[in-house]
């Protein structure tokens, strides 16, 4: 599509220039003083060599023409399209442009419309300087030239084709910086929850990390706590086993003490002692008497019956 319209544009400038050339021409045939026959001449060396694409020497002669009479306007339109050509010729060659050329050819063109009587040429020198505009992308600038060239002259349909392609473009490019402005939304949108969540991940590992100390100091403190029972456990075992020692060496000591006292009996108990034995041998000397006085009566009385009769 940009190839078509190029060529389009370039077809609608060099019909544009060969216009103004024969134009010029029949200009000159009826002028006839000298310094309008020197700007007519400049205006058709110009021509020509334009429809040579020779476009630094038809600027020459356009300049030349406008030192002559800077009013005119076929001299501004003139040496404005051949800019305005040089320039296009430049996007298409190098990429890029001249912003002197750029800024002289819309300046000629805008004396050009200024100076210019003729409806018809007015809208012509428009739609050149749409075209000015619609090559440097400044297509609202275009679009307002389009539009004021079809006010001249309402069914050119090379303006209006150009015109729809300007508005198309200037559609496109809002879609794509509303797109842009979405596609910025839409990251800065995600920015910000990445960057929520990496606050909120920051957030958590900070917890954990309190809670694992928490936790670490919880378990040292129970560990502790436990120790000390552990501790207070053994200690009391020990304090019983040492009681159960004292308590044995207590009774170790009683019965040493008790195992010394029977085998070394005090005075008292020596006393009681040979008093017990002393009735002990009176008893048996009491039982030898009863004894042999019951022998005695036997021999005396003789056997008895133990039977007793009624």
């Amino acid at each position: 599509m940009n190839n078509i319209r190029r060529k389009y544009i370039f077809i609608v400038l060099l019909v544009v220039a060969t216009s103004f050339a024969l134009f010029s021409s029949v200009a000159l045939i009826f002028n006839g003083s000298p310094l309008t026959k020197s700007y007519n001449e400049h205006i058709i060396s110009g021509n020509t060599m334009y429809s040579d694409s020779l476009y630094d020497g038809a600027i020459e002669h356009y300049l030349y023409a406008l030192d002559i009479d800077s009013v005119k306007s076929i001299g501004n339109f003139n040496s404005a399209t051949n800019l305005l050509m040089k320039v296009y010729s430049d996007a298409r060659s190098k990429g890029s442009v001249s912003k002197e050329f750029v800024t002289n050819s819309n300046r000629m063109f805008n004396t050009a419309y200024k100076n210019e009587t003729d409806k018809n040429k007015k809208s012509e020198v428009m739609h050149n300087l749409g075209l000015l505009h619609h090559i440097t992308d400044s297509l609202e600038q275009a679009e307002e030239a389009y539009k004021e060239s079809l006010r001249g002259n309402p069914y050119d349909e090379g303006t209006r084709y150009n015109l729809a392609v300007v508005q198309y473009l200037l559609k496109k490019q809002q879609d794509q910086q509303n797109q842009d402005q979405q596609d910025q939304q839409n990251q800065n949108q995600q920015d910000q929850q990445n960057q929520d969540q990496q606050n909120q991940d920051q957030q958590d590992q900070q917890d954990q990390q309190n809670q694992d100390q928490q936790d670490q100091q919880n378990q040292d403190e129970q560990d502790q706590q436990n120790q000390d029972q552990q501790n207070q456990q053994n200690q009391q075992n020990q304090d019983q086993q040492d009681q159960q020692n004292q308590d044995q060496q207590n009774q170790d000591q009683q019965n040493q003490k008790n195992q010394n006292v029977s085998a070394v009996p005090n005075e008292e108990e020596m006393r009681s002692k040979e008093e017990a034995e002393r009735i002990l041998d009176a008893v048996t000397i009491d039982e030898k008497g009863v004894i042999e006085k019951v022998n005695k009566d036997k021999k005396k009385t003789g056997k008895k019956d133990l039977l007793k009769n009624w």
